[in-house]
């Protein structure tokens, strides 16, 4: 029996909603050793119990003294005063700086006790056991404070943050060699449709290669999911019931194919096989309109178009946003800019439209490259691509270089 289902476009912005609603986050956690945690989202607040540096020191090679001792210094008449000590860099001060003497600091060094500046050594004139100071130096001068990149119980990450290469040496600097994380999702991508066959098929005849699973595991991996293809599902109600089935283990699904309304587009009629709630069918946007969300057993089920160029869109501009929040991510939404449209587009747009391009600046303004020729089956274009000019419904010939609104995907 053939279910025929009332199809209501829904936006871009409600999809996304009704899924971040229903879903939540996920929030399992588990913890990786620090060179692990690069791109990873905290799973936890985490606050310094330390100050960074711990101690105040020298930024350059030269003199520690008290800045009094430099007042009325100049080029005619320089302040003499005793050097009686040096402290290298790893080294600690072992004598206090007292009136009309001065420490030998190197840099990264710590202040000794009494001294308040610092003085470059190529500015001073010394010899062993004396220095001249030409200037006269405010208290403060040439010196790194203790805690000055990080004070003790500042909120360093929050939970939902994401560890960037700085942030894995901010870690290592309070002594952080692990952290918690919120576990990589994993993914399971079941590709549909009796045209498919493996990337080591012939293709011709009527049948085409698998692409679309292998780019969208691609950017799965590159946004720090953890995704892994399924044997192909063909045009049948069953076998792909069976394929969602066997994935006990992973956290969302995604499919490719058959979310249509063709003869041949079963996933509809999978997903009421399944007993799963369809929360809804169709996207108004062009590419990636063909987009059925479900839940089934409190798992998402995200199935995309069989075509790849749309496939990929969607997971861009829906998908991807949703993962991010599913995940715990704090800055989960695509970001918009305003830019200028080089080559303008010569289509009417009936519907939404998103245009996959690549941004550069000229002349100060930011410009977005969008390629001549672009399809729903097409991936070529989006190599390079990583801003979507947002074209509105009811918009009419882009001339070149007009201002659109556009997302940046991160």
């Amino acid at each position: 029996m053939i279910i025929i289902l009332s199809m209501v476009y829904i936006s871009l912005e409600e999809g996304l909603e009704i899924l971040t609603k229903r879903f939540g986050e996920k929030g399992r956690t588990g913890e990786v050793l620090l060179p692990d945690a690069l791109g990873k989202i905290a799973g936890e607040d985490i606050v310094s119990a330390e100050d960074v540096p711990p101690f105040p020191r020298s930024p350059y090679d030269g003199y520690a003294f008290r800045s009094k001792d430099s007042e009325g210094a100049s080029a005619d008449n320089p302040k003499v005063l005793n050097i009686i000590e040096e402290v290298p860099a790893g080294s600690y001060p072992l004598r206090s700086v007292g009136e009309n003497e001065a420490v030998k600091i190197l840099t990264g060094a710590p202040i000794p006790y009494g001294a308040d500046v610092v003085e470059k050594y190529e500015k001073t004139e010394f010899t062993d056991n004396l220095v001249k100071i030409f200037e006269p130096l405010k208290k403060g001068s040439n010196i790194v404070p203790k805690g000055e990149d990080i004070s003790k119980g500042d909120h360093v990450f929050r939970k939902g943050d994401v560890f960037s290469p700085a942030d894995i040496g901010v870690l290592a600097s309070l002594g952080i060699s692990s952290v918690l994380i919120s576990s990589p999702l994993k993914i399971a991508i079941i590709p549909t449709g009796d045209e498919l066959v493996e990337v080591t098929e012939p293709s011709g005849e009527g049948k085409i290669r698998n692409s679309s699973a292998y780019a969208l595991t691609a950017r799965l991996r590159e946004i720090g999911t953890d995704p892994h293809i399924c044997d192909i599902a063909g045009d049948d109600i069953k076998e792909i019931s069976d394929a969602i089935r066997k994935e006990e283990e992973s956290d969302v699904i995604i499919t490719t194919g058959g979310v249509s309304a063709g003869d041949y587009d079963y996933i509809p009629e999978v997903m009421n096989s399944l007993g799963a709630d369809i929360l809804f069918h169709k996207v108004a946007m062009k590419p990636g309109s063909a987009y059925l969300a479900a839940a089934f057993n409190d798992k998402p089920i995200l199935s995309h178009s069989g075509n790849p160029g749309a496939a990929y869109v969607s997971l861009e501009m829906l998908t991807k946003p949703f993962l991010y929040r599913y995940s715990g991510r704090n800055d989960w939404e695509n970001k918009k800019i305003k830019a200028l449209l080089k080559e303008g587009f010569p289509k009417k747009s009936p519907q939404r439209r998103f245009l996959p391009g690549r941004l550069s600046v000229e002349d100060g303004k930011a410009v977005i490259y969008t390629s001549q020729r672009q399809g729903n089956g097409m991936l070529s274009h989006l190599g390079k691509a990583f801003v979507y000019a947002d074209i509105p419904a009811g918009t009419g010939r882009i001339d070149p270089y007009d201002a659109v609104s556009a997302y940046i995907s991160i």
